[in-house]
């Protein structure tokens, strides 16, 4: 659940009717008021179209009361049904108020939802849009990804073809000699660099010690005796190397999908 509370929004001495506090609740389906000025309720306080329900808490206990008490009423706009347990007020006592209002709340704002959807539409949970959202970026990468390996194989057949014809040898599986030739490097596209160092990510990673690091700039350990291993360990677990400023890390970060 998401909150929009005016009186913690940011004030602005040139908004004299305090527009810019209320415009984000202008857009909720669901408003709670706190309300002890003793006069009657008006729905129409902060009016917009998508305000459905209001639900106004009361106090009504004493300062000397143990148990503190609380009258929950619920406002609705005209042609809403009543539906819901607070059309008629209730008494709340105190230790169960934000439970109840909660609850209270997420009905009342499910049922809105399904409300104001067309007659000619369907409904579409919070939960079914999120799935449509992760498929969506699923497809997205999946397609990105079979681009990039599609352009290697074509760029790695090309490579072949022109070396063939010009009569010189190439060991296909030395990926060593082949990044080394300035030709190779010459037709790598900067999909191809992305591609390679995907795929290499998980081998650079499990090659790397994490257990040893230059201790000369580590001030707040400058006295331990790092000599034991079981110290070593317990002193410099989960940190990096020293020299992981190395240039696949940072393309890999800037050029990540």
């Amino acid at each position: 659940m998401i909150y929009h509370t005016i009186t913690m929004m940011p004030n602005n001495p040139n908004d004299t009717q305090s527009s810019a506090k209320k415009r984000h609740i202008g857009n909720d389906f669901i408003n709670i008021y706190w309300d002890e000025s003793g006069y009657d309720f008006d729905f129409n306080k902060i009016s917009s179209q998508f305000n459905f329900i209001s639900l106004v808490i009361t106090p009504i206990s004493n300062e000397n009361d143990k148990v503190k008490h609380y009258k929950v009423k619920l406002h609705r706009r005209s042609g809403i049904p009543a539906l819901f347990s607070t059309c008629q007020y209730k008494i709340i006592s105190e230790d169960v108020l934000t439970t109840f209002i909660r609850n209270t709340c997420m009905v009342c704002c499910q049922f809105s939802a399904v409300w104001t959807v067309p007659e000619d539409e369907t409904y579409i949970s919070n939960w079914n849009r999120r799935v449509t959202q992760f498929r969506t970026i699923l497809t997205r990468c999946k397609n990105h990804w079979d681009k990039i390996r599609a352009e290697q194989r074509n760029d790695s057949s090309n490579h072949n073809s022109l070396n063939n014809d010009l009569g010189i040898s190439t060991k296909i599986n030395d990926k060593d000699e082949l990044l080394n030739s300035n030709d190779a490097k010459n037709r790598h596209t900067s999909a191809n660099d992305n591609s390679d160092l995907v795929f290499s990510f998980i081998s650079q990673l499990s090659n790397l010690d994490i257990n040893t690091k230059d201790t000369t700039n580590n001030t707040s350990h400058a006295n331990e005796d790092t000599s034991d291993p079981n110290l070593k360990n317990a002193l410099y677990e989960f940190e990096f190397p020293n020299d992981n400023d190395d240039p696949l890390y940072k393309k890999l970060e800037l050029n990540s999908f």
